[in-house]
């Protein structure tokens, strides 16, 4: 049974790494809600600063991080800065996964 189960990676593993550093950029409330926002349309700057209701350079430090983790993409305008899904079925995969880890299941303690 044991020859079955694959090998487990380093700790440094650069799969690993990576898994970790993606599920790291989705660890802030605001940056969900400016993925959410994003997967539903484009938009700049000034609108997720709106939506988040949040300063301008804190939002800008949380799309940073989105776009570090490769998950957003900027396309910059004369002085406007808009963001976009990079990868927008992955994206989407992740929010269903979190929509459906807070969708109770039976049996579930309340």
């Amino acid at each position: 049974m044991k020859d079955l189960l694959p090998e487990l990676p380093a700790d440094d593993d650069p799969k690993l790494v990576a898994d970790a550093a993606l599920l790291e950029a989705l660890a802030h409330p605001v940056r969900l809600r400016l993925l959410i926002r994003l997967s539903r349309a484009p938009c700049c700057v000034g609108e997720l600063v709106d939506d988040a209701e949040a300063l301008q350079p804190r939002v800008s430090r949380h799309l940073a991080v989105l776009r570090q983790a490769g998950l957003v993409a900027c396309e910059v305008d004369g002085r406007r800065r808009c963001y976009h899904l990079a990868r927008p079925a992955l994206v989407r995969a992740l929010l269903d996964l979190l929509d459906a880890h807070r969708t109770p299941h039976p049996g579930a303690p309340p």
